[in-house]
């Protein structure tokens, strides 16, 4: 956070809690005390009286959905650490929507790129770290209907599925559904092949969603706090827009805990590494910039993000701008 310039950037707002982020992964703990009074809450919706209150399909949505279980409680459900040998999710969700929006000034654990805006928690992802296509579709008209401005996904795949032509089709368009709602989709440029990064420019297997050629996407590459694109990012000059840090990330994790450390047992370490964790750094950016000028298109927005990252050589003629994320910069335009 400090790298990236947010301390001179909440000079100017820490966010607007009528801007809504949509937090598109494996759910949030939504108990947690640095998350829990930044959720976004559904008006239209009375709790807890099994009805539908909005008519929109959805009965007592009050923060967000479950497309998994399909139900209304989007909670981060992640696996013990003993299980994370064998795969599964070690509370991602929760982790994305810390460094988006996790509050300030609450005396507690850390703070979020915009701290005082609305987090949407969506979960499509299951615990065994599964999910499909048509739940992440599902996820997204569902946050654009709901008012979401910002959509932050860090989850994909290694091409497009050719024996799901109809639901690559269905994930295009729903992207373009966000567009034409004036919402900007921030994407996870991708985590390589086994574990090292790759040109999604030229791979025959470009990350997707990020790598589509949609104008509101903006996919984000990670960095360490060195300025060195992290060994496993994806780049791309013509397919990856920005870079932001992404490399042992400290942030909320289930349980009401925080760590930058996903497993550190039995010889085995991991830490919280991944284009997932840089992408919800330029969410919680637009939402920033978004607060502080609500008249912006997702164009503006966008075109504002890029033109003030700072140059660096990581990403020098690997990314469309060829720098890495500068709120403060960002917060000047």
């Amino acid at each position: 956070m400090l790298d990236i310039g947010v301390q001179d950037a909440w000079t100017i707002t820490k966010g607007n809690p009528e801007m809504i982020v949509a937090v598109i992964d494996t759910g949030v703990d939504y108990t947690h005390e640095d998350l829990a009074p930044n959720l976004w809450r559904n008006s239209r919706e009375i709790p807890n009286n099994g009805i539908d209150d909005d008519n929109n399909g959805y009965v007592d949505d009050v923060i967000g959905w479950d497309f998994v279980s399909n139900d209304n409680k989007p909670f981060d459900l992640a696996v013990e650490p003993l299980q994370l040998l064998q795969g599964g999710n070690p509370g991602h969700g929760t982790h994305c929507a810390g460094n988006v929006g996790a509050r300030s000034d609450n005396g507690v654990g850390i703070s979020g790129v915009a701290p005082n805006v609305s987090l949407m928690s969506l979960r499509f992802i299951s615990e065994k770290g599964e999910g499909t296509t048509a739940e992440a579709i599902k996820a997204i008209r569902y946050a654009v209907d709901n008012g979401a401005k910002v959509l932050s996904n860090s989850w994909g795949s290694e091409g497009d599925d050719p024996a799901e032509e109809i639901e690559n089709k269905a994930l295009k368009e729903a992207i373009l559904y966000a567009q034409e709602h004036g919402a900007i989709f921030v994407a996870a440029a991708g985590n390589g092949h086994n574990g090292v990064g790759y040109n999604n420019d030229s791979d025959s297997k470009p990350a997707f969603p990020a790598s589509y050629d949609m104008d509101n996407i903006i996919s984000v590459a990670a960095l360490d706090n060195q300025d060195r694109l992290g060994s496993f990012s994806n780049w791309g000059v013509k397919t990856v827009d920005i870079g932001a840090p992404g490399v042992k990330v400290f942030s909320t994790t289930v349980g009401g805990k925080y760590s930058d450390t996903v497993i550190d047992m039995y010889g085995f370490k991991a830490t919280w590494d991944g284009t997932s964790m840089s992408a919800p750094h330029v969410a919680g950016a637009a939402a920033l910039y978004w607060s502080a000028h609500p008249e912006k298109t997702w164009q503006e927005v966008k075109e504002a993000i890029l033109t003030s990252a700072k140059p660096i050589d990581a990403l020098a003629n690997k990314a469309v701008s060829g720098g890495k994320l500068d709120v403060k910069a960002l917060m000047t335009r």
